[in-house]
C-alpha cells in the first residue's frame, strides 16, 4: 500500500513540476497514473475524477477511455454487490 501512496505523491509532484507550460498529454499521463493508484487503493470515485480530468486534456486517447469505462463497470458492479449485501442484512 505504501508503494501506491508513493505513486500518488509522485504523480502529484509531477503535476506541480509540469506547471502550465507543459503539454496536456504530460498532465494527462500524471493524472492517469494518480488515478490508477487511487483505483488500486479502492478509491474509485477519486480515481474516476482523475481519469475524467485526463480525458478532458486528451479526449482522443482511447487508452484513457478504456480504463475509465473499466472503472465505471467495476464501480457499478460494486454498487450492485453492496445493494445485494444491504438487502441480505435487512
Amino acid at each position: 500500500m505504501g508503494d501506491l501512496r508513493g505513486s500518488i505523491e509522485d504523480a502529484s509532484r509531477a503535476l506541480e513540476l509540469l506547471g502550465d507550460g507543459s503539454s496536456g498529454r504530460d498532465h494527462a499521463k500524471a493524472l492517469a497514473r494518480r488515478g490508477a493508484a487511487l483505483a488500486q487503493l479502492g478509491l474509485s470515485h477519486q480515481a474516476l475524477g482523475e481519469f475524467e480530468a485526463a480525458m478532458a486534456l486528451v479526449p482522443d486517447d482511447e487508452g484513457l477511455r478504456s480504463v475509465r469505462e473499466e472503472l465505471l463497470t467495476k464501480m457499478q458492479q460494486e454498487e450492485t454487490q453492496n445493494d445485494g449485501d444491504a438487502e441480505t442484512v435487512n
